[in-house]
């Protein structure tokens, strides 16, 4: 039939087409799952943060108990030495954890142990007087 193409393929082109579709198939699921295996780490690194602040938190609340019953001031102390760890595992926190969607709590964990540490030291200055 005259004007009419024809479109068929060599065995060679249908192999090379091939091969370039399968490598951009692989290099874009790899590119997939390195952004994935990124965010996973940081993820896991946020986790470890939080394992870190909890434990952390435990050991303070532990001394406030203490000092509440014992009116220890070394429990006190050790509250605040704990109180200060806190602040720098927050202050230690990389940007690239800032900005992820938990960046406002930060900043509100930060505000609350501004206010615990104002509510300790007043209960502080209360059981000071009752001693005097």
């Amino acid at each position: 039939m005259p004007g009419v193409r024809d479109f068929s393929l060599s065995i060679r082109k249908k192999a090379v087409i091939g091969l370039a579709v399968s490598l951009v198939a692989v290099v874009f699921i790899g590119a997939f799952s390195y952004r994935n295996l990124s965010l996973i780490k940081t993820k896991q690194h946020v986790v470890e943060i939080a394992d870190d602040l909890s434990n952390t938190v435990l050991e303070m609340r532990r001394y406030e108990k203490n000092y509440l019953l014992y009116s220890s001031l070394k429990d006190l102390e050790e509250n605040h030495l704990f109180l200060e760890q806190v602040k720098q595992i927050l202050s230690g926190i990389s940007p690239e954890i800032r900005r992820l969607s938990i960046a406002p709590e930060l900043n509100l964990i930060g505000q609350e142990l501004n206010a615990y540490k104002d509510a300790l030291n007043r209960m502080a200055a209360c059981g000071e007087e009752d001693r005097a």
